[in-house]
C-alpha cells in the first residue's frame, strides 16, 4: 500500500529574502525622474514587505524604464505643440513620406516594460491581488491601502 506524505505548501517551501530593516535609499546610479520614482513606492513596498534588499536591480530597472518613458513622453508633448495636424504622432522623412515618430513606439515599448517589472512588485491594480508580502496579518499596509 502506497502512502504519501504530508505537502508543503509552496509558500513554505519558498526561500525567504533578506527583508531590509529601514526604507532603502535609491541606488546612486538612478538620476532625475528615475531616483524620484523610487522615492514615490519605495515607501509602500517597504510598508507592506514586497520589496527585498536581493530586489533592488528589478526597482531600479523598473525606476529607469519610468523615466525613459517620461521623457518620451515629454518630448512627444513638445512635439505636439509644433504640429497641429498630426501632434507629433507622424513625421516626414527626407523622401517626404509620413511614418510614426519613433518615440510613439519607444513610449510603447517603454509603457509595456514599466508595466511587466511593475507587475512584480504590486505596482497595478490585478497584480497586487496576486501578490505575496512578507508581512501580514491585519496590519499589512497593503491589504489596508488598497482593500485587499
Amino acid at each position: 500500500m502506497l502512502q504519501g506524505g504530508r505537502s508543503t505548501p509552496a509558500m513554505e517551501r519558498e526561500p525567504k529574502p533578506t527583508l531590509p530593516s529601514e526604507i532603502p535609499a535609491p541606488p546612486p546610479y538612478l538620476k532625475g525622474y528615475a531616483r524620484r520614482e523610487w522615492q514615490r513606492v519605495i515607501p509602500d513596498l517597504f510598508g507592506t514587505g514586497t520589496y527585498a534588499e536581493i530586489d533592488e536591480t528589478m526597482l531600479a530597472a523598473y525606476c529607469m524604464a519610468f523615466a525613459r518613458w517620461m521623457r518620451a513622453e515629454l518630448d512627444l508633448e513638445k512635439m505636439a505643440k509644433l504640429d497641429p495636424v498630426t501632434h507629433g504622432v507622424m513625421m516626414k522623412t527626407t523622401n517626404g513620406n509620413a511614418i510614426q515618430n519613433p518615440l510613439v513606439g519607444a513610449a510603447a515599448t517603454l509603457r509595456r516594460d514599466m508595466h511587466r517589472l511593475g507587475d512584480a512588485f504590486g505596482l497595478t491594480p490585478s497584480s497586487r491581488t496576486q501578490i505575496q508580502t512578507g508581512k501580514g496579518g491585519e496590519s499589512d499596509a497593503l491589504s489596508k491601502k488598497y482593500g485587499i
